[in-house]
């Protein structure tokens, strides 16, 4: 049962297949503005599965292959997967193809069992939708060690893009982020990174008008209680003939205490008939959070992912 997992693998170890899950339920209300003409007067009050992910890891000599099926999301939106084929054979750089959860910034990279609140911030939910997040068509590696980590993905479109309407070319995008951690003791984790994405190919829809909306981006995001699916924050379809997204994260843990802020630049280059003005759009924004863990464990450090986890209390609870 390592880190948990159930697994089963030859004498040998060459050969192993492991087993894991999250789940994550939501189960709310909302109190709200009476007023009925505000733009979302009544938001739904319920229930959902946020997250229900089985974790499939197969692994041969220096091979892994994940499935990873998700029942969770909006109730529209179920059976999300992400199959991917990873090689490690090159110490420290893991390449890996397939639809895959490319990391671009330090919250993006979190585990989400391990995030400080019910969602990562909306900053960064947004931005990572440009040309990373979830379900995403990548090409690439990353290389991590104790003090580095440095990616660099060649980006498709989402898994299932080409639903509802079919497109005549699909999306491509280049994203890369390199963290650091200048300091670290038994105590101490100092941590300070960069990311930029960029899309210089947007998918095309037929059914738009060409030059002005066959190729859109749309920045959005819902509700942080995954009960109500309006979106809070939504630019709409921004014609696009590219976009942009550039930014750093700071952070910093000692013992039981953590910081962590990050900032990011959005900017998108819009498509229009020739002779008309295209200016470039211009979003931003930023978050900073912290955490005090009363009963005394330290947020730890994942090399791998270049973010913190939550902390462990099996000592506390008799679990040595």
């Amino acid at each position: 049962m390592p880190r948990g997992r159930p697994t089963i693998a030859t004498a040998d170890g060459r050969l192993s297949l492991a087993i894991g899950g999250l789940m994550q339920f939501d189960m709310g209300g909302y109190f709200q503005n009476p007023n009925p003409h505000t733009q979302f007067p009544e938001l739904n009050d319920g229930v959902n599965l946020r997250r229900g992910r089985i974790y499939f890891v197969g692994k041969f000599d220096d091979f892994r292959v994940n499935v990873t099926p998700d029942f969770g999301g909006s109730p529209t939106v179920r059976r999300r997967f992400e199959p991917n084929i990873n090689y490690t054979g090159i110490k420290p750089v893991t390449a890996t193809v397939g639809y895959f959860h490319p990391f671009v910034s330090l919250e993006d990279a979190t585990f989400p069992g391990d995030l400080l609140f019910l969602e990562r911030p909306r900053i960064i939910n947004i931005e990572r939708s440009v040309a990373a997040g979830m379900q995403r068509a990548s090409l690439g590696a990353d290389a991590a060690t104790e003090d580095f980590n440095a990616s660099a993905y060649l980006t498709g479109p989402l898994f299932g893009a080409q639903n509802p309407t079919p497109l005549n070319g699909e999306q491509v995008g280049f994203i890369g982020r390199l963290a650091t951690r200048p300091y670290y003791d038994a105590d101490w984790n100092l941590h300070a990174g960069f990311s930029g994405q960029t899309v210089f190919h947007p998918n095309i829809n037929a059914s738009g008008t060409p030059g002005v909306s066959q190729t859109t981006l749309t920045l959005d995001d819902e509700p942080e209680l995954r009960i109500d699916f309006n979106k809070l924050v939504d630019t709409g379809p921004l014609s696009a003939r590219g976009a942009s997204v550039y930014g750093g994260e700071l952070g910093a843990s000692w013992r039981n205490f953590l910081v962590q802020g990050e900032y990011y630049q959005i900017g998108v280059t819009q498509s229009k008939l020739p002779g008309v003005p295209t200016p470039k759009l211009g979003f931003n924004g930023g978050y900073f959070e912290g955490s005090w863990v009363l009963t005394g464990e330290p947020h730890r450090y994942s090399v791998d992912r270049a973010s913190w986890g939550r902390p462990s209390s099996l000592s506390d609870l008799g679990g040595g």
